[in-house]
């Protein structure tokens, strides 16, 4: 059997339902309020929904950011340089 990640324990998960014959996804019911209070003000969000949606971008975005900075400091500063006035000039 695979492994399986066990939810936190402040989350509660539901399983897959359905509605109006469409299928949907699982759902968080209880979340760390005061956390999810914080997101909402940081994010600018009104909802719950958009507040956790707009969470799980920023997360992914940051992840790319924090990939390309790792990318970019194992270049060479001086190959950096060269392209950088390759683009520029």
């Amino acid at each position: 059997m695979a492994d399986c990640a066990v939810p936190a324990q402040s989350v509660a998960w539901r399983p897959p339902r359905s509605r109006g014959g469409r299928r949907m996804g699982p759902s968080v019911e209880d979340v760390d309020e005061s956390a999810l209070d914080e997101a909402q003000r940081v994010l600018g969000t009104k909802s719950r929904r958009d507040t956790v949606n707009a969470a799980l971008r920023e997360v992914a975005r940051q992840k790319l950011v924090d990939d390309f900075l790792e990318f970019m400091a194992s270049r060479d500063p001086e190959e950096l340089e060269r392209l950088r006035n390759e683009a520029w000039h």
